[in-house]
């Protein structure tokens, strides 16, 4: 069996650059979550939603990140 080293390496690359992109998102994730920590609890109901829709976006994000990377591992087992 032959191994297209072109893919191999196209694979690899998207693979680390994900992996980073996650390394990202998972830092401004922990950042949103963490920053309540030092501050009072009396928050504003409008602050508070757009705090829940912007984690929620970040962990769709995160999953999508996940599962290409799963595709791409898996695509990258067939090279």
């Amino acid at each position: 069996m032959e191994i297209n080293s072109e893919r191999f390496k196209s694979l690899v690359d998207k693979i680390f650059g994900l992996r980073e992109d996650l390394e990202e998102l998972e830092g401004v994730i922990f950042a949103i979550t963490e920053a309540d920590k030092s501050e009072p609890q009396d928050w504003l109901e409008v602050y508070l939603r757009d705090k829940t829709e912007a984690c929620v976006m970040l962990a769709n994000k995160r999953n999508f990140i996940l599962h290409e990377i799963a595709r791409l591992a898996k695509e990258l087992c067939e090279v």
